[in-house]
């Protein structure tokens, strides 16, 4: 049997925006119009705008709805349909078994759905499942259109430090996708930094090289040096296009490094060594300790092994001492430099 409607609240939500919220105010012009029809008070309108109901991440709105019925601040809901509300059965359960321990009564703008009665419920969970049928379907298209733009070596996701995006247009001057072009600078960088590594600089002191450039990552902080590792890691930057973390293709935009450089700089940053071994009663070897944890030179006597004796990178201390002979000679990797005397350089002076 219906209640008497003391105060309704609006829930609207939409998945992407276009940045202008159009949306979700149409979804709220509507369920306005429809409380008024009924002669429902509105005494809460809840808004989730560019957030999608299938993913796990948490919908403030959302939580703050349910809490809202949770301690009777409102004891009806309007949405604009029932998939605007939860597209995860699971979600939908949870909300039916609220609304039904509150007797919260549910309309949408398609009719009502009455929570209290099983037909009711069963015409709820019909649409959440036609919903959730709409988004697998979406993501297998998706999914599909993915592995398609890979193939084809297209750009996609985030654009990496050392390039730009830039909107291309088609012969009637409408919207055709981007493409990713160099930006000279950051590519510069980019270079200098393979160079600094190959030639045996830190990651530390790489992410050092960068800050005091002014440079900044994506979201506008300071480089890290395990984000520098990560970067220096992307095929991308060689002119390779991933997908599933496997090369599939050329990218079709233009290379900041050779296939040489980036081959060199990857032997590097996976070279076995000693740091690569457990230490008893430490914590685990940090990024920066597994790829330049230095090792003091075994060849020179206990009272000379300080800061300005020669350090050699862990995978090399073998190589050095191979001859026997112990003696300080400079060696090279993939030819480059690999040896650092005195304290530890900094940006090859």
């Amino acid at each position: 049997m219906a209640h008497t409607v003391q105060a309704c609240g609006i829930y609207a939500r939409i998945s992407q925006d276009d940045g202008t919220a159009l949306g979700v105010a149409r979804q709220i012009e509507d369920c306005t119009a429809e409380a008024e029809r009924r002669g429902w008070p509105i005494a809460e309108v809840f808004t989730d705008n560019d957030v999608s109901a299938t993913k796990s991440k948490i919908r403030p709105e959302y939580e703050r709805l349910l809490a809202a019925i949770e301690s009777g601040s409102i004891d009806a809901l309007i949405v604009y349909d029932v998939d605007r509300l939860t597209r995860t059965p699971t979600e939908l359960e949870r909300f039916i078994a609220l609304a039904d321990k509150r007797r919260t009564a549910l309309a949408s703008i398609g009719g009502e759905v009455d929570l209290a009665t099983p037909q009711g419920r069963l015409t709820a969970r019909i649409k959440g499942d036609v919903a959730r049928h709409e988004v697998e379907q979406m993501s297998r298209r998706l999914k599909r259109k993915f592995q398609e733009n890979a193939k084809d070596g297209k750009a996609h996701g985030v654009t990496p430090f050392g390039y730009v995006r830039e909107r291309l247009t088609d012969d009637q001057g409408r919207d055709a996708g981007y493409r990713e072009v160099i930006e000279p600078a950051q590519a510069e960088a980019i270079r200098e930094l393979y160079r600094l590594l190959i030639a045996g600089e830190s990651l530390r002191s790489l992410a050092a090289y960068l800050n005091d450039r002014g440079f900044k990552t994506g979201r506008g902080n300071a480089f890290a040096g395990n984000t520098v590792g990560n970067m220096l890691r992307r095929p991308r930057y060689a002119g390779h296009r991933t997908h599933a973390k496997q090369i599939v293709s050329k990218g079709q935009w233009e290379p900041i490094i050779t296939q040489d450089t980036y081959d060199q700089a990857i032997a590097v940053l996976t070279a076995p060594g000693p740091a690569h071994l457990p230490r008893t009663g430490t914590q685990a070897p940090t990024v920066r300790d597994r790829l330049m944890w230095p090792v003091w030179d075994r060849a020179a006597p206990d009272h000379q092994q300080s800061p300005q004796t020669v350090l050699r990178l862990p995978w090399l201390h073998e190589a050095h001492t191979a001859n026997g002979t112990g003696a300080r000679g400079r060696e090279r990797i993939h030819g480059s430099d690999a040896v650092a005397t005195g304290r530890s350089r900094r940006y090859g002076r």
